[in-house]
């Protein structure tokens, strides 16, 4: 048996954001997963992480060209702090907590509690914060796919403040 690593076509509703298809092989039972990226093991530094507009620190952890499928970074934002209201064209997006508590806003849900070991999942397009509201810093991993790129980062505060009004 093979199988063959399979993206879903966008503007589907998969179960997931990947499917793996089976296939048969005359050869017998030997299993293989076909990937574009290289074998590699990635290193992320704690001196490398940078603000980020958005409101929080970033640390790129696996954000690659070699690997458009996915990119993860490490994202810390400080207690008190709420990041801006942005969406990701085209690109969804998971938190998974690790540490601190805060409330995520995510599209037209209420918005919820979170802390460590909570998963959050982001629609691509879909407008998206996070606010600190305990007294450590709170930190998740930002996971993406299709891997973020600059240009799929959409900041929304305009947008946001011209429908609060003044």
């Amino acid at each position: 048996m093979t199988l063959q690593y399979t993206p879903w076509p966008r503007g589907a509703s998969p179960p997931g954001d990947l499917l793996l298809q089976r296939t048969f092989s005359s050869r017998g039972p030997s299993l293989a997963a076909q990937f574009t990226m290289p074998e590699k093991i990635y290193s992320s530094k704690l001196q490398n992480e940078y603000w980020f507009q958005e409101g929080c620190h970033i640390l790129e952890v696996a954000n690659h060209p070699d690997d458009q499928q996915v990119s993860i970074a490490r994202a810390r934002v400080e207690p008190g702090l709420t990041t801006q209201w942005h969406c990701l064209h085209e690109t969804s997006e998971r938190y998974l907590i690790i540490a601190g508590e805060g409330i995520a806003e995510i599209g037209d849900l209420t918005p919820a509690q979170v802390s460590a070991g909570d998963v959050v999942f982001i629609p691509p397009d879909t407008r998206q914060r996070i606010r600190n509201t305990g007294n450590q810093d709170l930190i998740f991993y930002a996971i993406c796919s299709p891997r973020f790129t600059p240009g799929c980062y959409r900041s929304l505060e305009e947008n946001i403040d011209a429908l609060s009004g003044p």
